[in-house]
C-alpha cells in the first residue's frame, strides 16, 4: 500500500526534515508552477533516471492532482524504493494557498 500525505503534511515534513521531492510533471507544468525544491523528472523519465535520486531515502512524489504521482509510487514500489504521494498533488497545494516557484532553478 502506497502512504499518501496532503498538502498540508508535506509542508509540515519540509519544515521539519530533509525531503527529497520529485515533481513528475511535464517540463511546462514544472515551469509554470512547482513546490520550492522539488525535482523534476517527468512521469515517463523516471524509469531512465531514478540512479539520480538517492537509493537510501524515502521519495515524496508530486504531481498536478495526485494520479501521475502515484502510479511513479506504484514503479517505485515494484523496484523497492519507498515512496509517498502527495494527494491532490500541486493543484491542491496552490488552492491551500501555498507558495509555488515558477521557472527553472538556477
Amino acid at each position: 500500500m502506497i502512504e499518501q500525505i496532503t498538502p498540508d503534511q508535506l509542508q509540515s515534513r519540509m519544515t521539519d526534515s530533509d525531503v527529497t521531492l520529485v515533481d513528475v510533471r511535464e517540463v511546462y507544468e514544472y515551469r509554470a508552477g512547482h513546490v520550492a525544491g522539488a525535482i523534476n523528472i517527468p512521469l515517463a523519465l523516471i524509469p531512465v533516471r531514478l540512479h539520480e535520486l538517492p537509493a537510501d531515502k524515502e521519495l515524496t512524489i508530486i504531481c498536478q492532482s495526485g494520479n501521475r504521482s502515484l502510479q511513479a509510487c506504484m514503479w517505485l514500489a515494484n523496484q523497492g524504493r519507498p515512496s509517498v504521494n502527495v494527494l491532490g498533488g500541486t493543484g491542491s497545494w496552490m488552492m491551500s494557498g501555498k507558495p509555488v516557484v515558477k521557472g527553472v532553478p538556477a
